[in-house]
């Protein structure tokens, strides 16, 4: 079975079956190690088994995560969210300049555009 890195990523927080709540990420160390195991990534992202995550990319890394993390939850709407965050989702609006401000670091980025009233859609942005 493929895996999809998204669906990897947006697991890394969930119920801990006793109330509480698992966050892969919630450290530096957590998301090193977390950043190691990936194994489905694209070819050409590579990531160094030395690698040591500081908390300006931890915190990146989050931030994509509660970006679509909120993305989902109103792709399952009216069906309640994962209770493991909905009391922290973003603003869809929010959550969407976020993800596309990620995604614009690269030189030809996907940019995702979600009206109120209606299906999402994407397109492709350039830096030139």
């Amino acid at each position: 079975m493929a895996q999809r890195p998204v669906m990897e990523l947006v697991s890394t927080v969930r119920h801990d079956g006793d109330g509480g709540v698992l966050d892969d990420l919630d450290t530096v160390r957590g998301t090193t190690r977390w950043l190691q195991q990936q194994s489905g990534l694209p070819a050409t992202v590579t990531v160094p088994g030395d690698l040591v995550v500081d908390e300006e990319l931890r915190q990146a890394i989050v931030d994509v995560r509660r970006a679509v993390r909120a993305l989902f939850a109103r792709a399952v709407s009216p069906a309640p969210p994962s209770p493991a965050d909905a009391h922290r989702l973003l603003p869809v609006e929010e959550a969407l300049r976020l993800l596309n401000a990620a995604a614009a670091r690269e030189p030809v980025a996907p940019q995702l555009h979600w009206p109120a009233e209606g299906p999402p859609t994407a397109g492709l942005l350039s830096a030139e």
